[in-house]
């Protein structure tokens, strides 16, 4: 668990606050999350996204209404809360609940245990402290929003989640990793970055989406010691970024459809996986413990 200072932001006047909330979206509701990663080859960077979706779909937990949360039709992520300016989390297979937002917070205030998301699919907690001038509101959609802002220049932004996404991952915006919000929709119609247009749309269809997850194979992930990277055809090169964006190994002129990477000799963390082949760029994470 780790300690967050929130960034100090100037505003010009005070911003007051009612007790009327701006809720998440619980049905018809899609938000798409880009994630990019920085190789330093002009017009080479990888992008994917991922989209989350709210059907309308209740399910109760604990005696308690939750929505549900989809990956857009590709499968069950957990179910959401709204509960008096807080959010809460039970994330799929689970029934321990987190608290994912709290727009109750004011300067000065200290929040524990807050869930952020993880590549292994366990929860992470974090403490989050609001300094002062951290906390103003913003206009979107019409209404005015409260926002709390912390490092990295990123944000909670009340009734749209944050400007990486639905989720906050922390370890996001390294020097060769970068996280963002695309776009939020709710019944058809843009909300977030811009209010107005159509629905949120993918720059990456679906269908290159669920290609990309299933002809690159990394396993065993965890691991401990080393992994294999497996593609459905031949790729020409390889590389392994570390948690600073440093390329700790580089593996050109491959020919064949499956290589072995040994972590033994790096720390523990999150890696990220780079794999060129068929002239397409398809980038995987992995976590060493």
């Amino acid at each position: 668990m780790k300690n967050i200072l929130i960034l100090i932001l100037v505003f010009s006047s005070q911003v007051s606050f009612s007790q009327s909330y701006a809720e998440l979206p619980d049905s018809n509701a899609k938000w798409i999350n880009t994630h990019r990663t920085f190789t330093g080859i002009p017009g080479n960077d990888p992008e994917w996204q991922i989209q989350y979706c709210a059907f309308g779909n209740d399910t109760v937990l604990n005696a308690k209404t939750y929505f549900k949360i989809d990956t857009c039709g590709g499968g069950y992520k957990g179910a959401l809360r709204n509960d008096n300016g807080k959010v809460h989390f039970i994330p799929k297979d689970s029934t321990a609940e987190f608290l994912l937002y709290d727009f109750t917070l004011n300067e000065g205030d200290t929040i524990k245990d807050v869930y952020v998301e993880s590549p292994n699919g366990y929860p992470n907690l974090y403490n989050l402290y609001i300094d002062s001038g951290a906390v103003d509101s913003v206009l979107l959609d019409g209404v005015y929003r409260k926002r709390i802002a912390f490092e990295f220049g990123l944000g909670w932004i009340e009734g749209i989640g944050n400007s990486q996404g639905l989720f906050w991952e922390p370890w996001g915006n390294l020097s060769a990793y970068a996280l963002e919000l695309y776009c939020l929709s709710v019944g058809g119609i843009t909300v977030y970055p811009d209010a107005g247009f159509g629905a949120c749309e993918s720059f990456i269809t679906i269908d290159e989406e669920v290609e990309a997850i299933h002809e690159l194979d990394v396993f065993p992930n965890p691991t401990k010691t080393d992994f294999t990277v497996k593609l459905n055809s031949p790729f020409q090169e390889l590389c392994v970024i570390d948690a600073k964006g440093i390329e700790i190994i580089s593996a050109l002129n491959l020919s064949n459809n499956s290589h072995t990477i040994q972590l033994a000799p790096f720390p523990n963390g999150i890696y990220l996986i780079i794999v060129k082949a068929k002239n397409k760029i398809l980038t995987k994470k992995i976590i060493k413990e």
